[in-house]
């Protein structure tokens, strides 16, 4: 009976997600939701570090949340025919194969960059006060690259993709 119930509730999910204008309102709250939030959490990481040490903290902090959101503008941007199968054909502008690979790139940059900025500020991570900037940095990154690919991936237009 429960397996009946679960392939019963696997389908009611795949039915929302073919939905259409239904599954768009909700993929554009989530991924506003997402988008807003990890920059939400990084002010506050910025402005609680400042509460206690009079500095909103070095720009490398800020860097990984502008190339993440750069990335998100590029890779969102781009026509949906290209992540399609046989989108890579003949038919497709260089340029646009081009944008897709610097998305991709400042996404992974972005990462690699809170990852790496928090590494290397040992001297941050004597005090919370200091730590959390850090922390939220890498949360913000990580937010605003799974809001990106919930936007790109999960929306679908008026053909069904």
């Amino acid at each position: 009976m429960n397996k009946t119930v679960d392939l019963w509730r696997g389908y009611r999910i795949i039915k929302l997600f073919k939905m259409g204008k239904t599954t768009n309102l909700i993929v554009s709250g989530v991924s506003g939701l997402l988008f807003a939030a990890g920059w939400w959490i990084f002010i506050d990481g910025s402005a609680y570090r400042h509460k206690f040490t009079d500095s909103a903290g070095p720009f490398m902090f800020y860097l990984p949340g502008i190339l993440a959101t750069i990335g998100l503008f590029i890779l969102n941007n781009l026509d949906k025919k290209l992540f399609q199968e046989g989108g890579w054909g003949d038919e497709a502008e260089t340029w646009e194969k081009i944008l897709i690979v610097i998305s991709v790139m400042l996404h992974l940059a972005a990462i690699i960059a809170c990852i790496w900025v928090y590494a290397a500020r040992k001297g941050d991570r004597d005090i919370w006060e200091k730590k959390w900037q850090g922390i939220s940095s890498i949360i913000q990154t990580f937010l605003i690259v799974i809001s990106s690919c919930v936007w790109r991936f999960l929306w679908k237009d008026n053909e069904g993709w």
